[in-house]
């Protein structure tokens, strides 16, 4: 979990520095990236359907804030793929199917990546400590055994809970497509998306450097905050 979560950070922050891997990498990284957050919410299945069943009854402020903010960050990163996707300028197009650089989803796909770095700022401050207590504990402890189950009945249960996550992500990819519509070449976005992102090893390392910067001085904001309020 600790490395898939590493992973998964160094993604964002090379999806978040597109002169860093030029637009043929970038939208491929986004590619790539949903299925290992498929896996992070499998890993994490035992909290979200806890936390879903104590959310209305049982959970404190502090519980209910971080339920809420994991929700809306799933939410955000599904937009983002999917809009990613509708304007994709090679690897869809690559796969045969034509797009249209909308702008509309174009101004969507930029917006939400800046909502994905305060919520993902505010992720790492609300359980920094738990991240590093639990990393602590886990380096410390001897390896544990658990009782073994079936492969059958393993395969059974995480098979539902993917389909449970498409299923989601296929609403919200919905509800999206309903309020934007469909691409349509009146609204295109003109300008070269391939050549302006082409690979500049200076303007890529400072999007990397700024991108982790920018989160990390966020989280510890945040965290200066939540930590009295929360």
């Amino acid at each position: 979990m600790f490395l898939l979560d590493v992973f998964l950070f160094w993604c964002l922050i090379f999806l978040l520095s597109p002169f860093s891997t030029g637009l043929s990498v970038h939208e491929l990284l986004g590619v790539i990236s949903f299925p290992f957050i498929i896996l992070h919410l499998l890993f994490s299945w035992i909290w979200i359907k806890r936390s879903s069943r104590r959310f209305l009854i049982q959970s404190r402020w502090r519980e209910r804030v971080n339920y809420i903010l994991n929700l809306s960050l799933f939410v955000f990163i599904v937009l983002e793929i999917v809009s990613g996707l509708i304007i994709s300028q090679v690897f869809v197009p690559s796969i045969g199917i034509k797009t249209i650089n909308d702008g509309a989803w174009r101004a969507l796909h930029n917006q939400l990546s800046v909502g994905i770095v305060i919520l993902i700022s505010l992720h790492i401050s609300l359980n920094w400590q738990r991240m590093v207590s639990y990393f602590r504990k886990k380096i410390s402890s001897p390896v544990k055994t658990y009782k073994a189950q079936s492969y059958s009945l393993i395969l059974k249960k995480q098979v539902v809970r993917f389909s449970l996550i498409i299923f989601v992500a296929a609403i919200i990819t919905s509800l999206e497509y309903l309020v934007l519509g469909a691409p349509v070449i009146t609204r295109v976005y003109a300008e070269n998306e391939i050549a302006r992102f082409r690979v500049n090893p200076i303007s890529g390392t400072a999007q990397v450097i700024g991108s982790i910067m920018s989160i990390f001085i966020l989280a510890y904001i945040s965290w200066r905050w939540l930590r009295v309020r929360l």
